[in-house]
């Protein structure tokens, strides 16, 4: 869904819009820790049983959920410099 869109979404969908973007500060077991928490509590709302509408509730709409977990190459860091030659 574009965000253009969101005006033209009922209220119960723009009291939820969600964009955000989080900078933290992590090691890379620290990264794959968090991972491994946020694809368990999106797990818990996956619903994939049979027909269009799968195993959710009624009213349910699709929702498109981005998740990225890298280093900011722009930023100070080991993974922010680049490789010696």
């Amino acid at each position: 869904m574009a965000l253009g869109r969101a005006p033209s979404l009922p209220p119960a969908w723009r009291d939820v819009l969600e964009t955000s973007d989080w900078l933290l500060r992590l090691t890379p077991e620290e990264a794959t820790g968090l991972a491994a928490e946020l694809r368990a509590v999106l797990a818990r709302y996956r619903r994939f049983g049979p027909g269009p509408e799968g195993d959710a509730p009624a009213g349910a709409e699709q929702v498109k959920v981005v998740l990225h977990i890298l280093p900011d190459p722009a930023t100070p860091g080991p993974a922010g410099k680049p490789e010696p030659s």
